[in-house]
């Protein structure tokens, strides 16, 4: 893997052995832009790449791994019985929150085919399986959690401004927190 970039895990005990556990190939059009935990033994990475289908585009895949590099998975082209998703977003490795509380889940944005607004999902972090948490919200382009699985902020553009929006405790209601 000389010349790529390569996520390692250590172990700590023993004896600060390190494990590769996922890299860029080298015929590969992706390479990987960040990783993350899951859980203590699932690491979730991103990768990013430029495909060319009429025209060059930029796209990212969300690749799990257990920590010893076993068990790898890439999630892309989602299968989701969703009425508003045609299983396909260029955009696919965006996690609003590791910890849902869930040891196998993690909330993501998805951008939709309903007017290209996200959607939230619950990913399992093992299978792929995904279930829609909170339809899109226009114009909410963008949303963050509350580090506890509960997604409470969300920004998006309208008539040439930016909108915030929150989400109280036990509110299921989005309301219009400002704009700039």
């Amino acid at each position: 893997l000389e010349g790529k970039a390569v996520a390692l895990t250590v172990d700590r005990h023993n004896d600060h052995r390190r494990t590769a556990v996922i890299g860029a190939g080298a015929s590969s059009d992706f390479d990987f832009a960040w990783c993350g935990w899951a859980n203590a033994t699932r690491i979730l990475c991103g990768y990013w790449g430029v495909v060319r289908a009429d025209v060059l585009q930029r796209e990212s895949r969300l690749i799990a791994v257990n920590a010893d590099g076993s068990a790898s998975k890439t999630f892309q082209n989602w299968t989701v019985d969703i009425p508003f998703f045609d299983g396909f977003a260029p955009t696919q490795d965006r996690i609003i929150d590791f910890n849902t509380g869930a040891r196998d889940k993690v909330l993501i944005q998805l951008a939709t085919e309903w007017g290209g607004y996200p959607a939230v999902l619950e990913l399992d972090v093992y299978n792929g399986h995904v279930r829609v948490r909170d339809e899109p919200q226009p114009p909410i382009q963008e949303f963050a959690s509350d580090g506890r699985g509960k997604v409470r902020l969300g920004h998006g553009p309208r008539d040439k401004r930016v909108f915030y929006y929150v989400r109280l405790q036990g509110d299921q209601t989005w309301r219009e927190w400002g704009r700039v």
